[in-house]
């Protein structure tokens, strides 16, 4: 049985909520080496196809980076910090995307997702600066890992207002700092209501030891498509989400962070302790 089938039905059995599909890999029978360049090869439902590394992100398969030395990936920069170069690392697309009603599949109203990560450098490297987003046709979640005056920080950053006049990106920051080169995972369920404002997304940081560091709750970034104008030229279309992105477009050049043990589902109700479950499960199979 494979593994994303052992996680999906073991969380189906913790939560009670069905999944409609489900996606996890621990980077182990992935081939070492950078992901493969050229044109977006993925499609729906198609786990064995990512969109390849950018001018400004790289991506890169290493043996003995991973959590507890295994295989992982590695997300680095080449040195163009370009805003404009949005289409960095992104994983497989599920089968069936998450959103409001007509951006998602029929009925598919939730978005959940686990994953470990740590920075490259131990010590502090100024500048430092990893994102992560779930992703559909666009980004959808801000989460940033981010060097301030020496310390790590986290900040997760949603989208509020009603109007473009008055689009607003709110900063929800970690009051501690993190340590350097040590391992966190970050648990995020995104949940989709029909209307503008009102999309929630709920990120919580664990550390090694699996302790809740930090729970942040905002919105996604519905506001800024449907009502900024810098989006007027996409229709200011609400995306849904079907996979994950990684980048580091503002690090310095070379490796910034290190990420494991990736899994994300859309499941077609609001499951009180699925995103929970879904790293438990993977904390479990890894220390085994």
């Amino acid at each position: 049985m494979s593994r994303a089938i052992i996680l999906a039905a073991a969380v189906m059995g913790v939560a009670g909520s069905a999944f409609a599909d489900v996606y996890t890999n621990n980077f182990n029978s992935m081939p070492t080496g950078p992901i493969a360049g050229g044109v977006d090869t993925r499609a729906p439902g198609n786990g064995a196809f990512w969109l390849p590394d950018n001018a400004a992100t790289a991506g890169d398969i290493r043996d003995g980076i991973g959590y507890l030395g295994t295989r992982g990936l590695v997300v680095g920069n080449r040195g163009n910090g370009s805003d404009g170069v949005i289409d960095n690392i992104h994983t497989p697309q599920l089968n069936d995307r998450a959103g409001e009603t007509g951006f998602g599949a029929a009925g598919i109203t939730q978005f959940n997702a686990s994953y470990r990560f740590r920075t490259a450098s131990t010590t502090p490297v100024s500048g430092l600066d990893f994102k992560t987003e779930s992703w559909g046709r666009d980004r959808t979640t801000w989460l940033s890992i981010y060097e301030d005056n020496g310390n790590l920080k986290a900040n997760y950053s949603g989208v509020t207002g009603l109007t473009n006049a008055t689009v607003n990106f709110n900063d929800n920051i970690y009051s501690g700092t993190l340590i350097w080169g040590a391992w966190y995972r970050v648990e995020q369920s995104v949940q989709f209501i029909d209307g503008p404002s009102n999309d929630v997304v709920t990120t919580r940081l664990y550390d090694d030891s699996n302790a809740l560091l930090w729970t942040a709750i905002d919105t996604t970034w519905e506001n800024y498509y449907r009502f900024s104008t810098e989006q007027a030229g996409n229709g200011n279309l609400v995306t849904g989400l079907d996979a994950l992105q990684f980048q580091a477009r503002f690090s310095p050049t070379g490796d910034t962070a290190y990420v494991d043990d990736i899994s994300y589902s859309s499941i077609p109700a609001p499951g009180a302790g699925v995103v929970l479950g879904l790293g438990a499960l993977a904390l479990r199979r890894r220390r085994r």
